[in-house]
């Protein structure tokens, strides 16, 4: 149990760092809170498609350097479901948890 709470937070923190960089790179009405609750899919977020998918790219490529080689994330049927994996961060973070074990 405690070294799933330590692999999520882990995730989380590659979350956040991909946030980061993509927060560097946009003005400020597209940058992204680093809260479990950030929208990333749906009305209320800021991200268009194509800065999901940037931002997905990331983090699974932050994942596959610091903890598991072959995991994917991205899902172009789960890109459709605005209550899914993608809805927000912490729906994210549970999905890739649940892939890498």
């Amino acid at each position: 149990m405690q070294e799933e709470l330590d692999l999520k937070k882990k995730i989380i923190e590659i979350i956040y760092e991909a946030i980061d960089e993509h927060n560097s790179l946009n003005p400020e009405n597209l940058k992204l809170e680093k809260s479990p609750e950030t929208i990333l899919l749906g009305i209320n977020g800021n991200l268009d498609s194509l800065g999901l998918i940037n931002l997905l790219l990331e983090i699974e490529t932050k994942i596959k350097e610091n903890i598991r080689n072959d995991l994917s994330i991205i899902d172009e049927l789960l890109l459709l479901d605005e209550n899914g994996p993608y809805k927000n961060i912490n729906n994210l973070s549970i999905y890739i948890l649940s892939k890498n074990i």
